[in-house]
């Protein structure tokens, strides 16, 4: 995973972020929709 733009969150949140993001984690940044990404930046409320 390419750290460049934000770096330092263990991989077990990275890969819960884009299970519920519904993002395979090998899918490039670049190519997420506006819809994906603010997917990945809301919270969802699932663990609250």
């Amino acid at each position: 995973m390419d750290q460049s733009t934000l770096a330092g969150l263990g991989n077990w949140i990275v890969d819960e972020v884009l299970f519920m993001a519904g993002i395979h984690p090998e899918r490039q940044a670049a190519a997420l929709t506006e819809q994906k990404w603010n997917a990945c930046t809301q919270p969802s409320g699932r663990y609250s």
